[in-house]
C-alpha cells in the first residue's frame, strides 16, 4: 500500500454556495483511503464555517484548476494514481468542477478553531476502485477567509 499527502497552505476561500478547494481523484483499479483530514482558518472573525467530506461521482471528468503535487510519506513508493487538485483557493477555478454524491463527514466549527480527524484502524474513508470516484472538501463560509488544509491517503 502507498501513503500519500498534500497540504494547501493560506487558500482563500470564498462565500459561494459551495467551495471545493480540494478534490482527491481515484483512477482504474486503485481505492483510495482517506486516512487524515486537517482544517484549520487562518481568521480571525467570530463566525462560523461549514465544511464536509464528500464523494464525488465525476472524478474522471473534473477538470482541475490547479493540480497539486502530493508527498509521498513512504519514500520506496511511486508517483500516486490518484490525482489531487484545488480550485480557486491557490489556482484557476475548475471549468468542470465536482458532483458530490454522499456527505460523509459534516463539520461546523468557529473560524478561528482548527480541526482534526484520524481514521481508526480499518475505518478509513474509502472509494471504488473506479476513475469517476473521488473524495472532495466541501467548504460553505459565512465571510471570506483563508485556511490551511491536508489530506492523508492510501491507495
Amino acid at each position: 500500500m502507498r501513503s500519500y499527502n498534500c497540504p494547501v497552505q493560506d487558500a482563500l476561500l470564498g462565500t459561494a454556495a459551495n467551495n471545493t478547494p480540494w478534490h482527491l481523484a481515484g483512477a482504474a483499479n486503485i481505492r483510495l483511503l482517506l486516512q487524515e483530514f486537517v482544517f484549520g482558518p487562518r481568521a480571525s472573525a467570530d463566525t462560523i464555517v461549514n465544511f464536509s467530506i464528500a464523494r464525488s461521482t465525476n472524478a474522471s471528468s473534473v477538470a482541475t484548476g490547479t493540480p497539486l503535487v502530493e508527498a509521498q510519506t513512504d519514500e520506496t513508493a511511486t508517483q500516486a494514481a490518484s490525482a489531487v487538485g484545488t480550485s480557486g483557493a491557490k489556482g484557476t477555478a475548475y471549468t468542470t468542477g465536482p458532483s458530490f454524491g454522499n456527505i460523509l463527514h459534516p463539520v461546523g466549527l468557529h473560524q478561528r478553531a482548527t480541526y482534526r480527524w484520524v481514521a481508526q484502524p480499518n475505518r478509513e474513508i474509502m472509494t471504488a476502485a473506479v476513475a469517476t470516484a473521488g473524495l472532495a472538501l466541501k467548504v460553505e463560509a459565512v465571510v471570506a477567509f483563508n485556511a490551511d488544509f491536508m489530506g492523508s491517503w492510501d491507495e
